[in-house]
């Protein structure tokens, strides 16, 4: 069986959210699941599913989160994508992480989605 391309590179989470990742909002460390923020792309058609593979897409929720209604209500996932935005950026500004393909990809895919669930006014 082929790998999953929508898979997360450890090394990126590593360097970005440190070896064991706490969730900025619970500040809970144990019971996470790694989350696909904007899912794995098999809601998106034809999309590239590599660019679902960047950090810019995960989350360390708790998992009773990660199963739960509000996990896919918009206000939600734009938090989450707010977060982990800004936590890219500081791995990006203090030299840790540099910026993949599939990131480049995924931020037009971010960037859509806020376009079709925040409108400009």
């Amino acid at each position: 069986m082929p790998a999953d391309a929508a898979k997360f590179r450890d090394n990126d989470l590593i360097a970005v959210w440190g070896e064991q990742p706490r969730d900025p909002i619970t500040q809970e460390w144990h019971g996470l699941d790694k989350a696909h923020i904007l899912g794995r792309g098999y809601r998106e058609g034809n999309r590239d599913r590599k660019a679902f593979s960047s950090v810019y897409n995960f989350y360390p929720l708790p998992r009773r989160i990660h199963s739960g209604g509000y996990r896919d209500h918009p206000h939600f996932t734009a938090l989450l994508l707010e977060i982990a935005y800004e936590k890219v950026q500081e791995a990006i500004m203090y030299g840790r992480y540099e910026p993949t393909d599939a990131d480049v990809a995924f931020l037009e895919l971010r960037n859509e989605w806020f376009l079709k669930h925040f409108p400009p006014a």
